[in-house]
């Protein structure tokens, strides 16, 4: 599964218009939405990747949409495949005291991902 936000703009006369049509799809939500920047934040809940993208193209052929960009997106997937390579030890180079800590690119916390992989090998 995959879950994902876009960023929609809309021109004013048309923005009514745009919020009910995204509210009849299915697979979108309405996150937030701000009628005097005439921006609506799409929450969108797809099978894959393809469908993903295809609901992005579609907002962006409503009539009155400026523009439909993706801002996030969640693949259940990939999550899973870092999952499985951390519990078969793929990530023994974060114990390895050899490797300089300025040459160490932060990126986010993984604090949660690896607190559950070590709950399974316990």
């Amino acid at each position: 599964m995959n879950i994902s936000s876009i960023v929609v703009k809309t021109t004013q006369a048309a923005f009514d218009d745009v919020e009910r049509a995204i509210m009849g799809l299915q697979g979108c939500e309405i996150y937030l939405k701000d009628r005097e920047s005439s921006h609506i934040i799409v929450v969108i809940e797809a099978a894959n990747a393809g469908e993903e993208m295809a609901l992005n193209k579609y907002l962006e052929t409503l009539e009155g949409v400026m523009s439909a960009n993706m801002h996030y997106t969640y693949q259940e997937n990939e999550l899973n495949a870092q999952l499985r390579a951390m519990q078969d030890g793929g990530y023994e180079f974060l114990n390895d005291d050899s490797i300089p800590a300025e040459h160490i690119a932060y990126s986010g916390s993984i604090a949660h991902i690896m607190a559950e992989s070590l709950k399974h090998k316990h």
